[in-house]
C-alpha cells in the first residue's frame, strides 16, 4: 500500500499540485488550521509533549537524523560556496581546490562588527552552517569568497594566500 502511494504520487505529481492548491485556498481548509492552531495554543503540554515526540524520533532514527542532517548542510555548503566561487562548481578562488570538504567561506576584509559582537556575546563565531545560513538569507552580500582552509589560514595568519607568496617569491628571483 505504502508503494502504491509513492507510486501514485510520482506518477499523478502536477495533478496533486494542483489539487492542494485549490484546496489549500478554500475558506474552510484555512478555518480548520486556525482551529488547530488555536487548540495547540490552548494545550498547555502541547509543547512538552511535542519535544519528547520529537527527542523519542531522533533517538529512535539517529543515524537518520544525521544522514538528513549531513545531506542538507553539504547541501546548503555546495549552495552559498558555489555563489561566491568564480567557477560553477565551487573552488578556490585561489589556488582552484574542489574538494568541497577543504573550502569554506572568506571574508574578503575581515569579520564585521556584527560577527565580532556575537562572539563577545556567544563566545562562540557563527560559522558553517550558520554563516551558509546567514549569507544565503541576507541574499548573498558582498565582501566573501570562497577559498580553500589552506589559503583562508595562509591570508589570515600571513595577511596574504601562502600561493601569493611563492608567485612573489618567483618573481623576485627570476626578475
Amino acid at each position: 500500500n505504502r508503494i502504491y502511494s509513492k507510486q501514485y504520487r510520482k506518477e499523478n505529481l502536477e495533478k496533486l499540485k494542483e489539487y492542494d492548491k485549490i484546496h489549500h485556498s478554500t475558506p474552510q481548509y484555512k478555518e480548520k488550521v486556525r482551529e488547530r492552531r488555536r487548540i495547540k495554543a490552548r494545550d498547555k503540554n502541547f509543547r512538552e509533549r511535542h519535544a519528547k515526540q520529537m527527542r523519542e524520533y531522533r533517538t529512535k532514527n539517529s543515524r537518520k537524523v544525521k544522514v538528513q542532517k549531513m545531506c542538507s548542510y553539504y547541501k546548503l555548503k555546495f549552495f552559498v560556496l558555489q555563489k561566491y566561487s568564480k567557477t560553477t562548481y565551487p573552488s578556490c578562488v585561489c589556488c582552484g581546490e574542489k574538494q568541497i570538504h577543504f573550502l569554506t567561506i572568506d571574508h574578503i576584509k575581515g569579520r564585521t562588527a556584527e560577527e565580532k559582537e556575537f562572539k563577545k556575546k556567544y563566545g562562540v563565531l557563527p560559522g558553517g552552517g550558520r554563516l551558509y545560513q546567514k549569507l544565503k538569507n541576507e541574499n548573498f552580500p558582498t565582501g566573501y569568497q570562497t577559498l580553500c582552509f589552506n589559503c583562508n589560514s595562509g591570508k589570515r595568519d600571513h595577511g596574504v594566500c601562502p600561493h601569493e607568496i611563492v608567485k612573489l617569491l618567483l618573481l623576485l628571483n627570476f626578475h
